[in-house]
């Protein structure tokens, strides 16, 4: 992230935390107990260390792989310690993901950007009787993941290599429809867009989807602007990293900052 870019995403959460609500700021039964049980719900899960035992490993493992940019088509190495370090927020989000599968309990899960399989492996953890199919267009990475999920002992995943622009649309033909998506790749405006709108075809009121790095640019912004305001959606969260939204139609069209 370069200097003008850490500046925007600092200002932009010193304006998140003024106006983000807790759970005494909102008037909607759905959203409030989402905040206590899921959100602001701090309880140990004996999964929790054994990923964050693994998580430690790869941040100590200085081997490098190749990181393939399917963008550019161009490849560059990286050790997977540099790799893990830069994910340094991925214990507490992940965590929050764990938690979200545990108290909604979706049909599926489809994850786009498996890298090390770390948050992949949060979501397959929380319910061992879910598919989590995650997507990774780097075949490298990819490696290091499945192996992570085999010392993890983890059979609910299907991890699938390639483009997600190519896999996703498969995926979801297969599927038919989306329990909980987690959109963590290319993070651009355009191909986030392109997944959101490919997805709605597959959305049901129980669909959940989850955006990373919302604010990581204005291009990201931009794209989670134009997101909040489709008409599907009924209920959008903004947790300054991640944003959330659900298409239940109980529920009243609101956009919410919550702390977090």
């Amino acid at each position: 992230m370069s200097s003008y870019n850490k500046i925007y995403y600092a200002s932009k959460y010193l304006k998140y935390l003024f106006i983000a609500k807790n759970k005494h700021g909102v008037h909607s039964p759905f959203l409030y107990d989402f905040i206590t049980k899921v959100v602001n719900n701090k309880g140990e899960y004996y999964s929790f260390k054994e990923i964050e035992r693994l998580l430690l490993t790869l941040q100590l493992n200085s081997d490098k792989i190749n990181i393939t940019n399917f963008g550019t088509g161009k490849s560059k190495p990286e050790s997977i310690s540099n790799i893990a370090y830069n994910s340094t927020q991925i214990k507490r989000y992940s965590r929050l993901m764990f938690r979200m599968v545990d108290y909604f309990k979706p049909s599926n899960i489809i994850e786009l950007g498996t890298s090390l399989g770390i948050s992949t492996s949060y979501l397959a953890k929380a319910n061992s009787k879910t598919t989590v199919h995650t997507i990774e267009g780097c075949p490298d990475t990819a490696n290091v993941a499945s192996s992570n999920f085999r010392k993890l002992n983890l059979k609910n995943i299907n991890l699938i290599v390639g483009d997600f622009t190519e896999e996703l649309p498969k995926l979801l033909k297969t599927e038919r429809t989306i329990g909980l998506l987690y959109i963590d790749g290319n993070h651009a405006l355009k191909p986030t867009l392109e997944y959101f709108n490919l997805a709605l075809n597959y959305v049901n009121q129980d669909s959940i989807i989850i955006f990373d790095d919302i604010h990581w640019s204005k291009e990201m912004e931009l794209a989670w602007e134009s997101i909040i305001e489709h008409k599907k959606i009924t209920l959008s969260i903004d947790l300054f990293k991640i944003g959330i939204v659900f298409f239940n139609n109980k529920l009243s069209k609101q956009h919410f900052y919550i702390k977090f």
